[in-house]
């Protein structure tokens, strides 16, 4: 077989036909995160615009970190929603939370980052009522 059609042949069978359905272009919009208790949070987002996702939204990944290590995340996978409670946190603790989607290529840019801090920590008292039959 002469050398010129045999590195045409090669130079084909390198080509990754996968390049051509890249992971989401944009992170998830809107992302939020509020104070359910002293050790946990429920951050929330918005998908990714359709035309961004390129294929189906496989799942989100939200990752948390102190604040005073921005750089040192967890991260947690929630599949098919678009919302996440975060438990185990540790009370009146200020943290950095981003958002990201993934699809069956691979997993998209992360969410501009913010933060949200925990409830204080202490003992809760709740006052028992009694209800009558009406």
């Amino acid at each position: 077989m002469p050398h010129c059609i045999m590195n045409l042949i090669n130079k084909t069978a390198d080509f990754d036909f996968k390049s051509s359905f890249p992971a989401p272009t944009v992170p998830p919009g809107q992302v939020s995160a509020k104070a359910t208790s002293p050790t946990s949070l429920l951050v929330t987002w918005s998908s990714v615009p359709e035309q961004h996702r390129h294929g189906e939204i496989l799942l989100h990944y939200v990752y948390i970190s102190y604040a005073k290590k921005p750089g040192d995340y967890r991260s947690f996978p929630a599949q098919n929603h678009t919302q996440l409670r975060l438990g185990n946190l540790q009370a009146y603790t200020l943290y950095v939370i981003r958002v990201s989607a993934r699809n069956s290529i691979g997993e998209g840019p992360k969410s501009a980052p913010i933060t949200a801090r925990t409830m204080e920590g202490g003992k809760i008292s709740y006052k028992s009522q009694e209800y009558k039959n009406f």
